[in-house]
């Protein structure tokens, strides 16, 4: 199926695209609400400017696609591999984005306000200017990551509503003490980065 095809089904009424193969397609701009794409093949799709507003995509490969500027506010990316995908600018206000794989993907300026991350692998994402306010981390890896200038006020764990920075991660207690150390030996890179407390940490700055 080509971009053509789906944007045809969709204006038909159709809403459950499972298993298609879009590898490649041109979708910048395109529309798509309340869709359902169930392993679907998007590996290197561009979906630059498009809304997925409220879509579900579950098991679905998106490896370096060219989300940028698209609109996922409240899309359900359930098991996701996003591995070097381009989702700068994105919007992901309210979306979820559990158990998926975003290595080396670039979300420098998205807006992740409200969104709930468990179980989630951002190693070596570019971070920077990324808007988590309010934001469920449960699980999150962010080694290597680079958080320069991103905004974690009030950014919690949904069980124990309190996170704390240790190592590489982002996870369960309170914000302080923080173990600079653990920080700077191969961990997420923190430079003007607000803490959920609402404080700054700027001890990685040499680092960018």
């Amino acid at each position: 199926m080509d971009a053509e095809d789906l944007l045809r089904r969709y204006a038909a009424g159709e809403r459950d695209f499972r298993g298609i193969d879009l590898r490649g397609a041109d979708l910048s701009g395109v529309i798509l609400e309340g869709v359902a794409l169930r392993m679907v093949n998007l590996c290197s799709v561009n979906l630059r400017g498009a809304s997925l507003r409220n879509c579900y995509c579950e098991e679905s490969g998106l490896i370096s696609a060219d989300l940028s500027s698209t609109n996922l506010e409240r899309a359900v990316l359930v098991d996701v591999v996003l591995e070097n995908a381009d989702l700068s600018n994105a919007n992901l206000r309210g979306a979820s984005l559990s158990e998926s794989s975003l290595i080396g993907a670039n979300l420098a300026l998205a807006n992740l306000s409200g969104a709930s991350l468990s179980i989630v692998r951002l190693l070596y994402a570019n971070l920077s200017g990324a808007i988590f306010r309010n934001t469920i981390l449960s699980e999150v890896d962010f080694d290597s990551a680079n958080l320069r200038d991103a905004d974690f006020r009030g950014a919690r764990d949904a069980s124990i509503d309190d996170i704390y920075i240790f190592a590489t991660y982002l996870r369960y207690a309170p914000v302080k003490p923080i173990n600079l150390n653990r920080i700077e030996k191969g961990g997420a890179i923190f430079c003007n980065t607000i803490l959920p407390d609402g404080s700054i940490c700027n001890d990685g700055c040499e680092q960018t």
